[in-house]
């Protein structure tokens, strides 16, 4: 592997940015589990906070996915999926 010039700014620029983009594939997703909505960080798989309902499981987890810059992923009762991305937001 080539080593990056960085004493050269541009190049240096470039580094420091793609070390500051989020990870390919990481994202908040929302489920629902034994009668909750849970909204689970997939960069820890941990639980972050549990719902009664998922409306307030989605804004927790589309305000999460914002400041961090990564995805959210809805899963519906019914199967289907819903994703938005803040990764350039």
């Amino acid at each position: 592997m080539a080593k990056a010039n960085l004493s050269d700014p541009e190049v240096r620029d470039q580094v420091i940015a793609a070390l500051r983009k989020p990870k390919v594939g990481k994202a908040f997703h929302v489920i629902h589990w034994k009668n909750r909505w849970k909204v689970l960080d997939e960069r820890t798989a941990r639980t972050r906070k549990s719902f009664a309902d998922q409306d307030g499981a989605v804004e927790h987890a589309r305000e999460l996915a914002r400041d961090s810059k990564i995805d959210l992923v809805v899963h519906d009762r019914d199967g289907s999926i819903r994703r938005e991305s803040y990764r350039d937001s």
